[in-house]
């Protein structure tokens, strides 16, 4: 399906029917297609599937955050997918798989009953949070991150290997209460990608108090003898012990510079308010791809100040792969289309947005 990569990148749809005939889906395929980057109206990709089938390429659907469903029960019984390519369905927010013959989900209650984990028929492939080859992440093998749910261990695991739930969209919320051991170690980008609403401590992972992230920003790591201690100016949660466990807004009271990649793929901050992130005679700054990949942003406040009173600059792809639809909240439309403006251009996001000024806020 498709003549050349990204056949689908810049078209819009509302609903997606994979018909009979079909058979395969190329390498990025749908990959950041405009229309399934929006999250606020969930979609259905329905596979019809017949014997002809063979595969399904590596990030055909990948970033696709609007695709909450997946059905393959309208597919002939002998249809066979021979391959599903690393990170088919990676950034999908996905909450139901439906298998039909195609797919099978495994069993593994040791990582929560809540969490569902489907692969390829006949695969093989058993996936390890635990092991660092990085053969068994879901990321990069052919299970293709269908995955969706709450992850909560409840074996003695004393780690999460890096990249062991990279875009793994569906995945929603981390329990750690129920797990029998102290965690030791997240690896880096662990949860990289994860729309993550909730975080619940327990042995070995704790809350860290932040109030100059914002009161409603969670903000979660790994108890040691050296815990890790997060700095938005000078190191960022992408490549860090901490894994990426943060879920809210961020609203920085203090400080004048976020650096780059601060948030990469940090994909529970659901806002942004830079309001209050400015003092008299300052130079700001949202460094280069600070923002990168946070595919639940659906708002963005500033004030007139950083554009008007206050020197004041976006980093290129700060915004990148953020949500399609974005709500710009400023005491002034004008500074609310301008720096939009500058930000769209400076991070091709394909974000089109809604202005709202404070008053109608």
């Amino acid at each position: 399906m498709g003549d050349s990569d990204r056949e689908f990148y810049s078209q819009k749809y509302t609903e997606l029917i994979i018909p009979a005939g079909v058979t395969s889906i190329r390498d990025s395929a749908f990959y950041g297609c405009t229309s399934f980057r929006d999250n606020t109206h969930p979609i259905k990709v329905d596979f019809n599937l017949q014997s002809s089938f063979t595969s399904i390429g590596a990030s055909a659907f990948d970033g696709c955050a609007g695709i909450t469903v997946v059905d393959f029960s309208g597919c002939e019984k002998d249809a066979l997918i021979t391959s599903i390519g690393e990170s088919a369905f990676a950034g999908c927010r996905l909450t139901n798989i439906i298998p039909g013959s195609q797919l099978t989900e495994l069993s593994l209650n040791h990582w929560g009953e809540d969490l569902h984990v489907f692969v390829r028929v006949d695969s093989g492939f058993v996936p390890d949070f635990t092991d660092d080859s990085g053969d068994k992440d879901l990321y990069c093998t052919d299970c293709g991150c269908l995955v969706y749910g709450t992850f909560a261990p409840t074996s003695s695991a004393t780690k999460i290997s890096s990249g062991a739930f990279c875009g793994c969209a569906g995945v929603t919320a981390v329990d750690f209460s129920k797990n029998n051991e102290n965690f030791t170690s997240i690896g880096a980008n662990a949860f990289d990608g994860c729309a993550l609403q909730t975080i619940v401590a327990g042995h070995g992972i704790e809350r860290i108090s932040l109030p100059e992230w914002g009161n409603n920003f969670y903000v979660f790591r790994v108890q040691s003898d050296s815990p890790y201690i997060p700095n938005y100016s000078t190191n960022h949660l992408y490549n860090s012990g901490c894994g990426c466990l943060v879920y809210g807004t961020f609203a920085p009271t203090g400080g004048t510079f976020i650096g780059a990649q601060a948030f990469w793929g940090c994909g529970g901050i659901t806002a942004v308010d830079f309001s209050n992130f400015v003092l008299p005679n300052q130079t700001y700054s949202i460094g280069v791809q600070a923002f990168y990949h946070c595919s639940g942003i659906r708002s963005y406040t500033f004030s007139s100040k950083q554009l008007y009173d206050e020197p004041f600059s976006v980093g290129s792809f700060a915004f990148a792969g953020c949500a399609v639809l974005g709500k710009v909240i400023s005491d002034s439309i004008d500074v609310a289309v301008e720096l939009l403006a500058h930000m769209v251009v400076s991070s091709p996001s394909w974000m089109s947005a809604e202005f709202w000024t404070t008053s109608t806020k």
